[in-house]
């Protein structure tokens, strides 16, 4: 493999004499762009292999602590990022303000994959720098939608999904929030037309 051939997938760990370790120390100085789907606790040992990480997604079923993430995630500096926030920072360390300027300081888009109840936990994404995009794939909360406008100062991009069941009260009030930055996106109609972007 050579950074002129990228990897589109990481070979079935069924294969004969296949080690995900063997194959991270080969193959990792040229990611830039992880989604990984399976136990977290397993890519742990393999993400300091790639430094050149620039798009991070970890999209897994469990609800581990993934705070053991945070100093590979200091010292790569992945520019995007796909997560379940809260278990980054588990038991609302991400509103203190030092923990987002080390590890995430030049953090541009944030996609949260699990359910935000409030701006107390997540509050801390406020402070960082360089944060233009925000993504949830659910609805979230008024209050996180209002405080992710007012105070995210770098803030260009705030992508919220609505299912086509939202109620209209719920509906008006994210319209009288909607600036250039909110875009309200109806989830059935995205999947009906398959375009992505």
């Amino acid at each position: 493999m050579d950074q002129n051939h990228p990897v589109s997938h990481i070979p079935r760990s069924e294969s004969p004499g296949f080690t995900e370790a063997a194959w991270f120390e080969r193959n990792g100085k040229y990611i830039q762009h992880l989604i990984w789907e399976l136990d977290a606790r397993r890519l742990l040992p393999l993400l300091s292999l790639c430094p050149n990480l620039q798009n991070f997604a970890l999209w897994y079923s469990g609800d581990d602590d993934l705070s053991s993430f945070l100093p590979i995630l200091t010292a790569i500096q992945p520019r995007r990022l796909s997560l379940n926030l809260p278990a980054l920072f588990p038991g609302n360390l991400f509103t203190t303000i030092h923990a987002q300027e080390v590890a995430l300081r030049n953090l541009t888009h944030l996609d949260f994959i699990r359910n935000i109840h409030g701006w107390a936990e997540i509050g801390g994404i406020a402070e960082l720098p360089s944060l233009t995009h925000l993504t949830y794939s659910g609805e979230l909360p008024l209050e996180i939608i209002h405080n992710a406008l007012k105070l995210c100062k770098m803030l260009q991009v705030l992508l919220h999904g609505q299912s086509s069941s939202s109620k209209g009260r719920r509906r008006s009030r994210l319209l009288t929030l909607m600036q250039s930055l909110l875009i309200l996106v109806s989830w059935h109609l995205l999947v009906a037309t398959g375009k992505t972007g």
